[in-house]
Order: C-alpha cells, then structure tokens, then sequence
C-alpha cells in the first residue's frame, strides 16, 4: 500500500489453523517501533492495510524475528555434527531452509548408520561438511539476494521511504496511464516481476548442486556449460556428486522412477542392456563390506524397462555403462563402458565411498 513504510514493505500471511489462526509476518523500522510499543490498535491497522478491508481480528501475540545470512565455516567437529538452523540462517526467501535442512540430514543419516554398523570407515563423517557447507553457502546466498531484489517491485511502483500516502497514490497510478511514463513503469514492473523468478523458481539452486569430496570419485569430466540459466534451471546429469536425474521407468509393467531403485542402505548400480557383467563385481564388493550393491539394468524387453527414453537422454553413459547411486541418491562413481578394468575399479570404488581404508583416530574427551 502507498505511504510511509519503512523500506522492503514486504507482508506475509501464514496460515496455521485453516482458516482461523494465521500469522502475519511483517518488517518494521527498530529506530522508530519497538514491539514493547506496538499496540493492538497499530497492529489492527496493520492487518487490515494488509487484507484491504476491516476484519475482526483477535490478536494472540507478537514476537520479533531478525532477518539473518549466516553460514558457519565447518559442520562438523570431531564427533559433534551440526545441521539445519544451527549451521545456516536466512530469510524464509526461496523456502530453502526446512529444505536444507532435511538434506543435511539425508547426508548424514546413512553415513552416521554405516558408520556404527562397522560397514564405513569413520573417515566417511568427514565428507558430511565437506559436501553440504558450500550447499548451504550457495542457499544462503540466494534468500537473503531474493530478499534484497524484493525491493525492484516497490522501486519499479515508484515508492520511496517517508514517502506521504498521496504521493504513493500518484506514482502507483502512472502504471495505468497512457504514454512513455507509463510504458516506463510497466517496463520496470515487469523486470521487477521477472527478477522475482530467482525467488521462486529457482530450481538449479534447490536441485543443481553437486558434491565434492572424498567420498566422491570424479571422473574428471569437464564442467558442461548450463544451456540456460544456471539458478533457475535445473540441468540433470549423472556426474559423480550430482542428484540421480529422475526418469520414469516401469518394472514389470508397473510405473517406477529411477530415484526409487536406492533403497535402504544400500547403493543401486544402474547400466543398460549388456551391462549385466557388473552383477559379478559388484556382488564381490558388496560381500567384502557388507553393503548391499543391487544391480538394476534398465531398457531390456523385460523387468526394467525404459518405455520413455528417459534414463537413456539423461543417463551420460554407454548402454553398458554404469552409474553408481549411494543411499542418498547422489552419484558416487560412473563409468562410461564396461571393460574388465573398469570392472576391476569397482571394489575400490566402493571401498572409497566408503572410507574402508581411512580411518579417524578420534579423542575419546573433548
């Protein structure tokens, strides 16, 4: 709404209970209101500037929040992990936060049960911050930028700080005017609008990472260049480090997706029609360190089929090719064919992933 505001007057309207409890989020100047000071009668205008008509509106609470872009250097210390809020705070921009925090979560889980279970090495803990910190830098980042770019829309409809609600009104009404002032603000309005993207669309930020550490084997491809932009768009690869890409598969006739072949514990090795001969190394691994290794070979006439192309388009590799899938879905390895050397490599593949021959000495006392 046009006047005085302070600057971003940006509002959120949360609901809790449908449809009788909501909360409603909204910036404030410290210099100039306290919470002590915000009274019901100013917090009642507030809500009904913010409906645009009067509602009878209980008001339960109020509660100060302080917009935040923190990231910690390191998730991990010796034998204490950290995830979620404790490690990255920001704003709800981008909706990354409970979202991070899962996945830090997902990171850590199988390794912490591998680990404890005697089949991973200790030194597996070590790839948990090496892999999310820069995820989290990386979402940070984008929630407290798309929360500065909120400011291109009031800018775009003229609003300024202290600016008096009449003056407010008169610039808000240049967008419905005839003319180049008007084509001027509908141009802004529309770039502001655009810029919002980042904010909710951003979908190579919240699926485009990749993971770089030791538990990961690169194969040392070159960086592809994003055929579009990078933060919005998410690009699928099977690149050590990188999501599984989803593609829709059927086995026995019932729809599945390739994300759902990684079950339990275990690493699902995925290859194509004459990549059966992975069955015999894998199954060697998967003896040598107790972790399950099912192979699955997709894009035969039977079991696990490929009716789309999808996997094909997406999978990066030669039909006797394999991609390496670890519990939490992301890539650990690929090899582009199979060959017996290629073969050969897999055990120690495995035994990478998971730190069977590195070991942490770890103090007993903080």
């Amino acid at each position: 709404m046009p006047g005085p505001l302070p600057p971003l007057r940006l509002g959120t309207l949360i609901c809790h209970k449908p449809f009788t409890e909501f909360v409603l989020a909204f910036m404030y100047d410290p210099a100039q209101v306290t919470l002590e000071t915000l009274g019901t009668g100013e917090l009642t205008e507030r809500i009904h500037a913010f409906l645009g008509e009067e509602v009878d509106a209980e008001i339960l609470g109020v509660a100060g929040w302080q917009v935040r872009a923190q990231i910690a250097p390191a998730y991990a210390a010796g034998r204490v992990f950290c995830m979620g809020d404790a490690v990255h705070r920001h704003p709800p921009t981008n909706g990354l936060g409970l979202n991070m925090s899962i996945a830090d979560a997902y990171n850590l889980g199988w390794k912490l049960a591998l680990v404890l279970a005697g089949r991973a090495g200790t030194a597996l803990l070590d790839s948990y911050s090496a892999e999310r910190q820069p995820v989290g830098a990386r979402g940070v980042q984008r929630a407290i930028t798309s929360l500065q770019e909120g400011a291109a829309v009031e800018a775009a409809l003229g609003y300024e700080p202290g600016q008096p609600a009449e003056a407010g009104w008169k610039a808000l009404n240049t967008l419905y005017e005839p003319g180049p002032a008007g084509d001027e603000r509908r141009d802004a309005l529309r770039k502001a609008i655009e810029l919002s993207n980042y904010q909710f669309n951003a979908h190579g930020i919240e699926l485009g990472y990749r993971y770089r550490s030791d538990a990961i084997v690169d194969d040392d491809s070159p960086e592809p260049a994003p055929a579009r932009d990078p933060q919005l768009y998410y690009q699928p690869t099977t690149r050590p480090g990188a999501r599984v890409p989803h593609a829709r598969l059927e086995q026995n006739g019932i729809p599945v997706s390739s994300l759902d072949l990684v079950d339990d514990l275990g690493f699902a090795l995925l290859t194509g029609t004459g990549g059966e001969a992975w069955a015999g190394p894998a199954a060697e691994a998967s003896e040598r360190t107790g972790v399950p290794i099912r192979v699955h070979v997709i894009g035969g006439r039977d079991g696990l089929t490929d009716p789309y192309g999808e996997w094909a388009a997406v999978r990066d590799v030669e039909t006797t090719g394999c991609v390496l899938v670890r519990p939490d879905r992301h890539v650990t390895w690929r090899s582009i064919r199979h060959s017996p050397e290629s073969a050969r490599q897999l055990p120690v593949v495995i035994g990478q992933a998971l730190a069977t021959e590195r070991e942490v000495d770890w103090p007993t006392t903080p």
